[in-house]
């Protein structure tokens, strides 16, 4: 597949980065737990923190990662603890470097993308992981590569373009396991691991990986999907999207078990679910379709909650830890959209 295909069916799947569950009778290993209670929403607190660009990803601890425009029009990976933003750098010094970081773990080990250079045959970009301030390289075969997730365990997920289809891979202690064609985003702390799998005909199935075995999920009315992000109960979200005259509708789902549940929607609309944490709580954005004003969200227990009525100002909206904390941009009336925590 090349870059091209590769990058759209990037977007296509997380709607410019906004855009797994106990799958069937493959994951089922006990109990699956009812659906989560809602509880009042909280009023969030903005935390600007100075830079232009997105967190994309947060622990148990606060910390939160992203990209950031550190010099104009030059994006980086940074890190964000206890007040202080850090440029996680890249891996070669190239003065045209970039990246970005994707996801943290609570052990503060942190994955994403860098640039590396010029090479022969071309190499743009290589998936990475940052701990204890040395960014190494995976070593995934590929002409590029990413990573998008990363388990509590050190086990580390994403996507590399051996320059036909996209294929996802699982890494850990060094070693690389190739998943087949497809895109993995996400692995909980068991090693199940949320993306979608390309069929024969290309098209994008959502699925879990788990134990040497793929299970799909169900697609309720849509005609593809991709599976986002999964927690530690096995609940996982994504979208499911299929061609309509004008263009797609893209929905947002929960896997727990059986049918895909749709999220539903505020606003006008598609909905594009990002995160969802082990209390059952999911945030992305919904209204996609009013472009000037698409609504940051919560859905818990059924209930989606305008985020946008309870201090959330985000351009995006794409993480939420354990202690329901946020992270995506604020956007300012002047349209400046700086990267952001929600408290």
């Amino acid at each position: 597949m090349t870059r091209q295909r590769m990058d759209r069916q990037h977007r296509v799947s997380l709607a410019g980065r906004l855009s797994a569950a106990i799958g069937v009778a493959v994951l089922a290993t006990g109990a699956v737990p009812s659906a989560a209670v809602a509880h009042p929403v909280r009023q969030y607190r903005a935390i600007d923190l100075g830079i232009p660009g997105m967190v994309q990803a947060m622990n148990d601890r606060g910390d939160a990662v992203g990209v950031g425009e550190f010099t104009l029009n030059l994006r980086r990976p940074f890190l964000w603890r206890d007040g202080r933003l850090t440029d996680l750098g890249q891996l070669t010094p190239a003065a045209e470097g970039r990246g970005e970081a994707t996801d943290i773990n609570n052990a503060g080990q942190v994955v994403g993308r860098s640039s590396i250079g010029s090479k022969e045959p071309p190499i743009d970009d290589q998936a990475f992981i940052w701990s204890d301030g040395v960014m190494t390289a995976l070593g995934v075969p590929g002409r590029d590569s990413r990573a998008d997730g990363i388990n509590d365990r050190g086990q580390v997920v994403g996507t590399s373009d051996p320059g036909t289809d996209p294929h996802a891979f699982l890494w850990q202690r060094g070693s690389v396991t190739d998943l087949g064609p497809g895109f993995a985003w996400d692995i909980d702390n068991r090693g199940r691991v949320a993306g979608a799998r390309l069929d024969g005909q290309g098209h994008t199935i959502p699925c879990v990986w788990y134990g040497g075995r793929v299970s799909d999920l169900s697609l309720g009315s849509s005609a593809q999907g991709q599976a986002r992000a999964i927690n530690n109960r096995g609940w996982t979200v994504g979208t499911g999207w299929r061609e309509v005259e004008g263009g797609l509708d893209q929905r947002g789902y929960l896997w727990r078990s059986g049918p895909a549940i749709d999220l539903g929607h505020l606003g006008v609309g598609e909905t594009v679910p990002a995160d969802v944490n082990d209390r059952g709580q999911i945030v992305g954005m919904t209204g996609l379709n009013n472009v000037d004003d698409p609504i940051p969200f919560l859905w818990h227990g059924g209930k989606m909650t305008n985020l946008a009525e309870h201090g959330v100002t985000a351009g995006y909206l794409t993480a939420v830890n354990n202690r329901g904390e946020l992270g995506g941009s604020i956007r300012y009336p002047d349209g400046e959209s700086l990267a952001a925590v929600y408290r």
